[in-house]
């Protein structure tokens, strides 16, 4: 056995040494020819000449270059110069620059310098000026210095303070520090805590926190606890479910007796005896409580049943056994084969055989004498074939022969290609360029030669000089600040200088005036400068001036109206440019038109309830010295409503004129008797271009016209900045 194994071994070293020397010459035979170049979409490959192998050659990377530059309004594209495949270039961004400025009103524009394309320009913030504040009472105003656009202020929130604090039992008040109004705050109610907690046997007392009162707590009901029942087994007696108090352990449900139940009959099942393990018979237990009614008996185990293992023959590469026992019954094994170890290969070395340039080898292998296993299988070697060399051409000459390249095997030396014979080529005839002449040097005609070997076949001939040729150098012309060149001449046909130019010299700057110009409001000036009146270049330059702002202002005040809010309006006196501030809400006709004009047209009012419920109702006028005569409209219907409004006297106020009466006024008896049935109310007017007491007078308020009460029926004082009283 052990001389197999070493054979093996040195068959197996004897064939790795020739398997590495096969290899290492065939690593050492290389010589690469390129057979199809690499590009920058598909790899290349290259034949070893030797051996025939073929590897990949790797692509080659794209060389982009840029054949349309990219803008703002298109993309671009580079190509590579190698396969030609194009790439595109992405757009490039815009160059902006502001064409038209936005502002808060409009949107401006934005230009490309580069593409000339457009695109607006969100509008700008406004400029927001207060022109009423707003208060916890009513919203405010402002308005955009820039495009005069008004805007609400929201209403703001009361800025409450206690005035009297609310209790469990009173409620208080708070007071708004800014506007002044009062409201209510409800009571808080009592805030309860425990003193002495009531049960299902005695009441509870509960104590407010705040205010100290005490209050009983009823007597609260039982609160019901279940006794758990007791169930009833085989032997023993059970009991029901019951009920009692929890806090006082009063029994609200008594439990009852339940008889025991006796036991459950269940079947034990035999267990049969084996070869090894006694056995049991059947027998009886109770299900529920699990007493044994019958006992089970012990059947004794009945021994094991021999069978013999049969024995198993060792080969080269499998293992055997010895004969054994085992139980026929359980599969117990009762006498263990033993392991015979296996024979092993008796090998034998099958040789290699080389391959040659036209015939196939074959690698060493090796097999077993005694079971003709192959243990390592011959390989076959592929043919060589020919290792083709170049036989080098004979190039021919003008007048002797040469030869075709051809190939031969540099193993077997046999020719593969035959080399031919490649006629004389004779002479090629070439022209010797002609040499022009010059101003100053000869030239030479034209020549030939034989452009492969270099004989001259027609020799060049010498042509004269030619002399100069004259020309007109310009003058320049002296500036302001440079010199200037006389004129001068020159040979046209070599450059040659013949008449040399003398310098002019500069003549100096004209100045002239520029204007200065004067600043405005918001644009600036600038300063009287200097330039040159010949060559326009800026001598002493101008200075700017900063704008002088807006100083001096016309001011109207504009009063609101029910269709136009007030404002203030400033224009400048410089330029004219308009402000507006101090912007003042729509009026509120509260009651609608119950103030006309002489044409009974409806007039603006403001209408106010102080706090001893005087309506003040006043006339308003867009401009202060537009003062006339105003009627106040009061039907039987509207000082119906005054009335239940709670309304206790009107005040009706015309510029500085003021008339005040009682809503009860028109109620006198005499008033009463001298109207009619389609006396719709009555009308107070106030008429400022009037002299004393003929300032008011009191009408009738008809559908279509107005009659004048007598004037004895009614009694009122009135002089002018005072209050009229009725």
């Amino acid at each position: 056995m052990i001389k197999r194994i070493m054979s093996v071994v040195l068959v197996l070293c004897l064939s790795m040494l020739m398997m590495n020397a096969l290899a290492a010459t065939a690593a050492d035979c290389h010589t690469w020819n390129v057979t199809k170049a690499p590009t920058c979409k598909e790899e290349g490959s290259k034949t070893c000449t030797v051996c025939g192998e073929i590897q990949t050659i790797a692509k080659v990377a794209h060389n982009y270059k840029v054949t349309t530059a990219a803008s703002c309004s298109a993309a671009g594209e580079e190509t590579c110069t190698v396969c030609g495949d194009k790439k595109a270039i992405a757009v490039v961004a815009h160059t902006w620059k502001d064409g038209k400025l936005p502002t808060c009103s409009a949107t401006g524009i934005k230009i490309c310098t580069v593409c000339g394309v457009t695109e607006e320009t969100a509008k700008t913030a406004h400029s927001w000026n207060v022109g009423k504040p707003a208060t916890c009472e009513a919203s405010g105003l402002k308005i955009c210095q820039i495009c005069g656009e008004v805007e609400v202020i929201a209403q703001l929130a009361h800025n409450w303070k206690t005035g009297n604090a609310a209790n469990c039992l009173e409620a208080g008040n708070r007071i708004c520090t800014a506007c002044g109004i009062v409201e209510t705050v409800p009571a808080t109610g009592h805030s309860w805590k425990e003193s002495a907690a009531a049960n299902c046997l005695k009441e509870g007392v509960r104590l407010c926190t705040v205010c100290g009162v005490t209050e009983k707590i009823a007597v609260l009901p039982h609160t019901e606890e279940v006794v758990p029942g007791v169930a009833a087994t085989c032997l023993d007696k059970g009991m029901t479910d019951g009920v009692k108090c929890s806090v006082c352990g009063t029994v609200i449900k008594a439990q009852e007796e339940i008889p025991a139940l006796g036991h459950t009959e269940e079947t034990i099942p035999a267990v049969e005896a084996t070869c090894i393990t006694d056995g049991l018979t059947a027998g009886t237990k109770c299900s529920v409580c699990g007493v044994i009614i019958k006992a089970q008996e012990v059947v004794p185990a009945f021994g094991h049943t021999e069978k013999e293992i049969p024995a198993v023959e060792p080969t080269c590469v499998t293992v055997g056994y010895t004969a054994g026992t085992e139980c026929a019954v359980c599969g117990i094994v009762l006498k263990a084969p033993q392991i015979i170890s296996s024979l092993g290969h008796e090998v034998e070395l099958l040789p290699a055989v080389e391959p040659t340039c036209t015939e196939t080898g074959l690698t060493a292998g090796i097999k077993c004498v005694s079971c003709n296993e192959v243990i390592t299988a011959q390989e076959v070697i592929p043919a060589l074939g020919h290792k083709e060399v170049e036989i080098p051409a004979v190039a021919p000459t003008c007048t002797e022969t040469g030869l075709t390249a051809g190939t031969k095997c540099s193993v077997c030396g046999e020719i593969l290609k035959a080399q031919e014979v490649v006629p004389a080529l004779g002479h090629t005839e070439e022209v010797i360029p002609a040499v022009a002449p010059d101003c100053t040097n000869t030239g030479l005609t034209a020549g030939t030669k034989c452009s492969v070997c270099g004989e001259i076949l027609k020799a060049q001939e010498v042509v004269p000089a030619l002399g100069h040729t004259e020309e007109t150098i310009p003058a320049v012309e002296a500036t302001c600040t440079e010199t200037g060149l006389t004129a001068g001449t020159k040979c046209s046909v070599c450059g040659e200088i013949l008449k040399a130019q003398e310098v002019v010299p500069a003549f100096g700057h004209t100045e002239e005036e520029i204007p200065a110009v004067a600043p405005a409001c918001e644009e600036t000036g600038l300063t009287a400068g200097v330039k040159c009146s010949v060559c326009e270049e800026i001598l002493v330059a101008q200075e700017e001036i900063p704008a002088t702002g807006h100083e001096n202002f016309y001011v109207t005040v504009f009063k609101p109206t029910m269709d136009e809010v007030g404002y203030t309006k400033k224009s400048c006196v410089e330029c004219g440019k308009e402000f507006f501030t101090d912007f003042e809400p729509k009026l509120d006709l509260v009651y609608g038109g119950i103030v006309v004009d002489a044409e009974n047209d409806v007039i603006n009012y403001t209408a106010e309830v102080s706090e001893e419920k005087v309506l003040t109702i006043e006339v308003v006028y867009d401009v202060a010295d537009e003062l006339a005569l105003a009627k106040l409209l009061l039907t039987d219907e509207l000082i119906a409503q005054f009335k239940a409004e709670e309304i206790a006297a009107i005040a009706f106020v015309n510029g500085d004129i003021k008339v005040e009466f009682a809503v009860t006024a028109f109620e006198t008896e005499a008033i009463a008797a001298l109207k009619t049935e389609d006396v719709l109310g009555y009308a107070v007017v106030i008429d400022p271009a009037l002299e004393e007491a003929n300032y008011v007078e009191f009408q009738f308020t008809l559908e279509e016209e107005y009659a004048v009460i007598d004037a004895a029926n009614v009694e009122y004082t009135v002089s002018k900045g005072e209050e009229i009283l009725l």
